[in-house]
């Protein structure tokens, strides 16, 4: 299993608005936040249903990245509900 290794962050500015970007400056990550905050989207599936056409590893690496930075949290997968 790959540890995670969580990097110290030096940052550019004061300014909280320069901070934020730093943290969440790429679209992606901006487009999942914006999803969660707006869409109430909150399960892998529905933010790869988003029209943006996020790719798979793209949406784990920026869920991971918002995760280890204390953006979100990881509550674990929902159950399914069985169709039998």
């Amino acid at each position: 299993m790959k540890k995670l290794v969580k990097q110290s962050f030096a940052k550019r500015s004061d300014c909280p608005i320069s901070c934020t970007m730093d943290f969440v400056g790429d679209k992606w990550s901006l487009l999942i936040i914006r999803d969660m905050l707006y869409l109430g989207k909150s399960t892998y599936n529905e933010f790869l249903s988003s029209r943006e056409g996020i790719s798979t590893n793209i949406l784990n690496d920026r869920l991971i990245k918002l995760t280890e930075d204390g953006f979100i949290t990881f509550t674990g997968a929902a159950k399914r509900k069985s169709t039998s």
